[in-house]
């Protein structure tokens, strides 16, 4: 994890974590994190491991790369922070805020989702073999997928 605090942020009071998407990295929320967040918030900076400079994981329990990581996020946030995840960013942040609620301020899901994919409960995502196939593609091809 490379969290990061912005500068001007000394004099803000709370934290707000931000947490990229699917094929990002730190570097995307930069620019507009000094600019616009840090004048107001110390902000930070999480990235998912195996995305930008962040290491990948050696070892995956049961093979469940979104809890680990899910454990890896909980334990780079800050304490009392405003939460806010974009796309796969957003569907983590929201399993913190389930997870973690005394940590978490509020929460903004930026083009997110609770699922990426449909059952009974949650139509609005893709559908089981479409993200199979996604899934075989990685396996095959992940960086260019």
């Amino acid at each position: 994890m490379l969290p990061y605090t912005g500068e001007g942020a000394k004099e803000a009071v709370e934290n707000l974590t931000l947490i990229h998407g699917w094929a990002a990295e730190n570097s995307i929320w930069q620019d507009w994190a000094i600019e616009f967040l840090c004048p107001h918030y110390r902000v930070h900076l999480i990235e998912l491991p195996g995305f930008g400079q962040s290491p990948h994981f050696e070892n995956l329990e049961n093979g469940r790369i979104d809890q680990a990581w899910l454990k890896s996020l909980i334990q780079a946030l800050p304490d009392h922070t405003h939460l806010l995840g974009w796309s796969l960013g957003g569907l983590l942040a929201q399993q913190i805020a389930l997870r973690e609620p005394e940590r978490v301020k509020s929460l903004v899901c930026l083009a997110s989702t609770p699922r990426f994919v449909q059952n009974d409960g949650w139509r609005w995502a893709v559908s089981p073999p479409l993200m199979a196939d996604f899934i075989k593609a990685l396996g095959v091809e992940y960086v260019a997928s």
